[in-house]
């Protein structure tokens, strides 16, 4: 697995607290909790607005391109941005990240798990295309053999800014240090998809309305659906009646569900060796290697809706 940042501290969002607000009176003795849940009131709050009225996916930026295309450099970069995890929150990468591409598919191969992951993954020429030509509408097929891999980012919070504070053990230690401040940043992680498994990004609405959506089973999906798809006590990346919403790969990948897809890679394997390797010979800007970006979820403003809506009516 690839890892962009350490040193997490745990998001109080991920359970989902109710809206309590501090109240504050005169004589009180206020502690590190009462900060911590004045805090957590207003990220909650917003976290549900955005959840609610945008939904997840790609604010702004986050494109992904392999630079160069082609040799035994190839690196898998993001371009900084912002996007919406499924829990409403704001994810922000605010640098360019790059992964180079043949040492990461050594490292997978050198891993006795992610090893196993990447051979459950591999997958034979011409088999499972994961992208239509958009010309005639025909599947891709993929000439080589290779792998599925989907680039996802998710919230990261990151403990920062030690500054001295009291001991907080027994009277023998010294650990008058404390992270005074908490970074709020994206993580960056690519996942081998199981051979077969192409599900794609979906929505909470898109999962209980037919289609074609109209006005009238919208509003009955709001008033009568949506605020109990998004309870603690609910998982949101799950349909109560069975099934899922979710295209993560849950199992022994540590995903929680709350990260955003960004784009799939199909990356081609050289596979004459005792290890499969990373195929530098192909040109990865044909179109069966270029990232496909047309999958990942956007979260959509007013003002986009708006126009979207008016070049419609023209």
């Amino acid at each position: 697995m690839a890892s962009f940042v350490a040193h997490p501290v745990e998001d109080d969002l991920e359970r989902r607290p109710p809206t309590e607000r501090l109240y504050l009176f005169d004589g009180a003795l206020l502690t590190q909790e009462h900060f911590r849940a004045e805090q957590l009131y207003h990220r909650g709050q917003a976290s549900r607005l955005g959840l609610h009225l945008h939904g997840a996916g790609t604010i702004a930026g986050l494109d992904v391109r392999y630079a160069p295309t082609s040799g035994p450099d190839v690196e898998v970069q993001v371009s900084p941005g912002l996007a919406l995890d499924r829990l409403g929150r704001i994810v922000e990468l605010p640098y360019l990240s790059c992964l180079d591409l043949g040492l990461w598919v050594g490292q997978q191969a050198n891993d006795i798990l992610d090893a196993a992951r990447l051979t459950a993954g591999t997958r034979a020429p011409g088999t499972d295309p994961i992208r239509d030509d958009p010309g005639t509408g025909d599947p891709i097929q993929i000439p080589s053999d290779h792998v599925v891999v989907d680039v996802y980012l998710s919230f990261h919070a990151c403990a920062r800014n030690p500054e001295p504070a009291f001991a907080t053990a027994n009277a023998d230690t010294i650990d008058g240090v404390q992270p005074s401040r908490v970074l709020d940043t994206g993580h960056l992680r690519m996942i081998v998809r199981p051979s077969g498994d192409n599900r794609i990004p979906s929505s909470l609405p898109a999962s209980q309305l037919p289609a074609p959506v109209t006005l009238e089973n919208l509003r009955d999906y709001k008033r009568l659906v949506a605020w109990g798809l998004v309870q603690p006590s609910a998982n949101p990346f799950s349909m109560p009646a069975g099934g899922t919403i979710s295209e993560h790969v849950t199992a022994g990948n540590y995903q929680d569900g709350s990260e955003v897809l960004l784009a799939r890679l199909t990356i081609p394997l050289d596979l004459s060796g005792a290890a499969p390797a990373f195929d530098d010979t192909i040109d990865l800007d044909q179109a069966p290697y270029r990232p496909n970006q047309d999958i990942r979820p956007y979260s959509y403003s007013a003002d986009e809706l708006a126009l979207i809506a008016a070049n419609i009516r023209s």
